[in-house]
């Protein structure tokens, strides 16, 4: 790095310019990014939603679909 110093060349100064390039291109994934222990909140309050139906709800499945269509 030495003899590239006393060149014109300003390779920290391109670097910082690529990385902020960088950075905006993720900023807009910055809000949205969910880590490990929500992802799996997520996933189990999901899993107790679907098994949680009351008791006069009827499942539809296509076997379901086809008797009520004859």
């Amino acid at each position: 790095m030495k003899w590239i110093d006393n060149t014109n060349v300003d390779v920290r100064g391109r670097r910082k310019a690529e990385m902020l390039t960088e950075l905006k291109k993720m900023e807009k994934n910055f809000d949205t990014h969910v880590d490990g222990q929500a992802r799996i909140e997520n996933r189990e309050a999901c899993i107790l939603r679907l098994t949680f139906k009351g008791l006069d709800t009827v499942s539809k499945n296509m076997r379901f679909i086809k008797e009520k269509r004859t």
